[in-house]
């Protein structure tokens, strides 16, 4: 799997998410588990530093929404319980939903938009851009 993470990060990142780090019979040899998509286009994100809002899916099955200009270390971060709060007792978090914004402030103003929503309409968030 050529993503542009190095084989660290990729065995941090199936350790934590419990994902097999070299196919298995069950999946195609180019199978791409979601989670891992997401986090590569955290990645492309970062490389051009951009403000991000995004969420993520706990353990427990809530959603957290916060903002970042790297993603993909934001969320190795949290899966490490260096993370927010909410999260450090919900581990492990896999992202589901990212938008790139134009500047922190914009950012910031998305992140609560979002928070205010309702559980139901952040799923529709996320299962619209899984789709994508």
């Amino acid at each position: 799997m050529s993503n542009g993470f190095s084989f660290d990060d990729k065995l941090q990142l199936s350790k934590l998410l419990k994902l097999p780090l070299v196919p298995t019979p069950q999946l195609k040899k180019d199978h791409v588990p979601l989670v891992v998509k997401n986090m590569e286009e955290a990645k492309r994100i970062k490389e051009k530093q951009q403000w991000s809002v995004y969420m993520v899916e706990c353990s427990d099955g809530t959603i957290y929404t916060g903002i970042s200009n790297n993603v993909s270390k934001r969320i190795l971060d949290h899966n490490k319980g260096k993370g927010a709060k909410y999260t450090k007792t919900r581990l492990p978090v896999a992202l589901k939903w990212l938008q790139e914004c134009k500047n922190r402030s914009e950012a910031s103003k998305l992140e609560h938009k979002i928070k205010k929503l309702s559980r139901e309409a952040k799923l529709k968030k996320i299962k619209n851009y899984e789709k994508r």
